[in-house]
């Protein structure tokens, strides 16, 4: 039985290490792509997170206070050389196209896609990627999100 329940944890440890290792897009688009282009990539950390909880605007929101608290960490990939747009969009939109069981095109429409990976209901990361006069945007949200918070965030 002790061996068992041995076995049991070493299984479940390798498991939570592996999923912490998973790359979201942005990280795996970065990893691809990034070298000999002038792309960037600033990330907005669960500490910047609390810390937006802590703005006046937003505790006089509980709306918006709900919605944030749905956020792990916010990626904004973007570039300096404008030549390079047409290539980085490309790139992105077949990195997703490339893994459909994980990214499912949500919405497209002029120049804008927004892919979302789930697990059951819950919304585990949304990708969106556009371009624009000549620059491209990637914007990888990631977290633990309700139907409620995508929903809210598609309207915009």
């Amino acid at each position: 039985m002790k061996h068992l329940i041995s076995l049991l944890i070493a299984a479940l440890c390798s498991l939570t290490a592996a999923a912490q290792q998973e790359q979201d897009f942005a990280a795996r688009y970065m990893q691809l792509y990034a070298e000999g282009t002038s792309l960037t990539c600033s990330t907005v950390s669960p500490a910047m997170m609390q810390r937006l909880m802590n703005l006046p605007t937003v505790q006089d929101d509980s709306e918006m206070k709900a919605l944030i608290k749905e956020i792990k960490t916010l990626r904004i990939v973007q570039h300096e050389n404008r030549d390079e747009a047409d290539e980085l969009l490309q790139k992105a939109l077949t990195l997703a196209a490339d893994n459909p069981r994980r990214y499912q095109l949500t919405q497209e429409q002029d120049n804008r896609w927004i892919f979302s990976r789930k697990r059951g209901k819950v919304t585990l990361e949304i990708v969106f990627i556009t371009k624009m006069k000549q620059h491209f945007y990637l914007i990888n949200v990631t977290g633990n999100m309700t139907e409620r918070f995508t929903q809210h965030l598609l309207r915009r």
